[in-house]
């Protein structure tokens, strides 16, 4: 491999990180400003939105738990590709559960988008470090700004 296509490689390696950063801010914005129409849309009082928002916590704390193991045993390109794939399939759970009205259902969709973001983020975070070594150059805290960046496009 080339020095140069060894560049160009490293820079789309970076320029995707910067989008897997990016997309958990959005979609994480996008759900906290619909909090409110969901709970309507599940007809649950606030403190049954609580326990339904429990299976996020649950599942991102699961997610996050599990995240070294999956990252050393498979890699972080393919946690990265399996979990933001699983965090897709949480995503028509939470769909179907909002369709169906089914705040248990819901709660079951949020803990498998929950487990999923959190070993995704790590896996993410995991990759961030090793671009920024091979760039030999500071690039999370910029990575970290896309996820802002996120938030705010998601507000």
């Amino acid at each position: 491999m080339t020095v140069n296509s060894s560049r160009n490689a490293l820079k789309r390696r970076t320029w995707a990180l910067f989008m897997f950063f990016f997309l958990p801010g959005l979609l994480m914005a996008s759900w906290a400003t619909r909090t409110p129409a969901i709970r309507d849309i599940l007809s649950v009082s606030i403190a049954e939105m609580g326990g339904v928002l429990f299976g996020l916590s649950i599942g991102s704390m699961s997610g996050i738990l599990c995240s070294a193991w999956l990252v050393k045993r498979f890699g972080t390109r393919n946690v990265i590709l399996v979990t933001m794939s699983c965090a897709l399939i949480g995503m028509m759970v939470l769909s179907l559960a909002l369709w169906l009205t089914s705040p248990l259902l819901f709660a079951v969709g949020l803990g498998v988008f929950g487990a999923s973001f959190g070993s995704a983020e790590v896996a993410i975070n995991v990759e961030g470090a090793a671009v920024e070594r091979e760039m030999n150059k500071t690039v999370l805290p910029m990575m970290h700004g896309f996820y802002s960046l996120g938030t705010l496009a998601g507000a």
